[in-house]
């Protein structure tokens, strides 16, 4: 490819990156609207139970606008959006707070909403609900430091 070819597609390659630079600003524009506007009226509050982690009280997502507040202290979660949520916790499992846990997390509530969103429902029969989705998808910082240590005596 000459020089001449190469300017005209790295111009042209520029030019659309661009356009989708503005698409995508334009997105997250429409998605912090939302969140602004979301009564996050249940959260689910997690833990990823890294042992650095003890002094937190936990981090929480908002299913229905897919706001995060990580790792807060009860006065920091006290001062935010979620201080008047219904809380379900996840806290007999130690989640990481990756993509996949959230879209498990969106789409059985999507799929339960009545369920979810209906206050004459315990907090707890949901937090039961909900760990049994994601049991699979726990972390554990001790198996992992366990298998390291067998994998370095080989």
């Amino acid at each position: 490819m000459d020089t001449k070819k190469i300017f005209d597609e790295t111009s042209r390659i520029g030019s659309e990156a661009a356009i989708e630079r503005r698409k995508l600003e334009h997105l997250n524009k429409e998605w912090l609207r939302l969140i602004s506007i979301c009564p996050h009226e249940i959260v689910f509050k997690y833990m990823d139970n890294h042992p650095y982690k003890a002094l937190i009280d936990g981090s929480y997502f908002c299913p229905a606008c897919g706001k995060i507040l990580d790792h807060l202290t009860v006065k920091q979660f006290n001062e935010s959006d979620f201080h008047n949520s219904r809380v379900i916790p996840l806290t007999d499992l130690s989640l990481l707070g990756t993509k996949e846990v959230f879209q498990s997390i969106r789409k059985e509530v999507f799929d339960n909403m009545e369920l979810y969103y209906n206050p004459e429902n315990s907090i707890e029969e949901l937090s039961l609900k909900m760990e049994d989705v994601l049991r699979d998808q726990q972390y554990d910082y001790y198996q992992d430091v366990a298998l390291s240590l067998r994998r370095r005596k080989k």
